[in-house]
């Protein structure tokens, strides 16, 4: 018996449909302290197929209404000293995996707005390409050109040694991820790292317990907002597909958003995947 397509349709897109109507209409219950937050990943001229990558045109729009809409951006390190309540608008804007078109694309941007960010590496990967795209890896940022951003006033954080899913390490392999990146990158930048962002938005109450023990003080969380406690910070990732306006949605917050809802489905779509 032949399975009608519109039939197969209709079961994948069912839940699909009825998990993006969730996340419109109770997004807005979730308790999110702290300030918002955005993650990027790669910032390119002509972006790939990758859905983490982002046009530099459209990055330079966003950045044009932060300055418009008189946003202040902090690094994460900052935005946890800094939680007392205050009427200035202020954002994260931070980056995994180190890619070199953050130096290239990115820091003359932020620099020419003088707005700041952090810059989540991946230490193990130092001026290599990334092993773990679909489609073709990016080369990721030298010593030198970390400690460029570094020197320029960004925060190099951690994104472990190797971009390993640490909710599925044993405790000597998740110290060790933790541990030797941290190290490696304070050797290089010359600064403390205090700060991280678990791949793949995957981690636990145990990786979270081993990365305040290893020296953390603060990470990013790509999904889970609903779990945040201190020193935990929500951001919404930004897709090739999102415009300047979708991006600004999501830092405001608005009760009822589509972005919001967007964003939150999309980060559940990022384990190993074109995203």
């Amino acid at each position: 018996m032949q399975v009608p397509i519109s039939l197969i349709s209709a079961l994948i897109l069912a839940p699909l449909s009825a998990g993006y109507l969730s996340a419109l209409l109770f997004n807005h219950r979730r308790h999110i302290p702290h300030l918002p937050g955005l993650l990027f990943h790669s910032v390119l001229p002509n972006p790939r197929m990758n859905m983490s990558h982002y046009s530099t045109v459209r990055f330079k729009e966003f950045l044009l209404c932060l300055k418009k809409n008189d946003y202040k951006t902090l690094t994460l390190s900052q935005a946890a000293q800094q939680l007392k309540h205050t009427n200035e608008k202020r954002c994260l804007i931070t980056f995994d995996d180190g890619m070199e078109c953050v130096r290239t694309q990115v820091l003359p941007l932020l620099g020419e707005l003088n707005f700041n960010s952090t810059i989540f590496c991946i230490a193990g990967f130092t001026g290599k390409s990334s092993s773990w795209d679909i489609f073709d890896g990016q080369k990721h940022m030298s010593k030198q050109q970390i400690r460029e951003l570094s020197d320029s006033g960004h925060e190099i954080g951690s994104h472990t040694l190797t971009h390993a899913n640490l909710s599925f390490l044993n405790d000597k392999d998740l110290e060790k991820e933790l541990k030797d990146s941290k190290k490696i990158l304070e050797d290089l930048t010359g600064k403390e790292v205090k700060t991280i962002s678990f791949p793949y938005g995957s981690w636990n109450e145990h990786v979270w317990r081993k990365a305040l023990e290893s020296g953390y003080v603060s990470a990013t969380l790509y999904r889970n907002h609903n779990r945040i406690s201190s020193g935990l910070f929500p951001v919404y990732g930004v897709y090739r597909f999102d415009k300047p306006s979708d991006i600004m949605d999501r830092l405001q917050k608005k009760r009822f958003s589509a972005s919001i809802a967007t964003a939150i489905l999309m980060s559940h779509f990022s384990k190993g995947t074109p995203v």
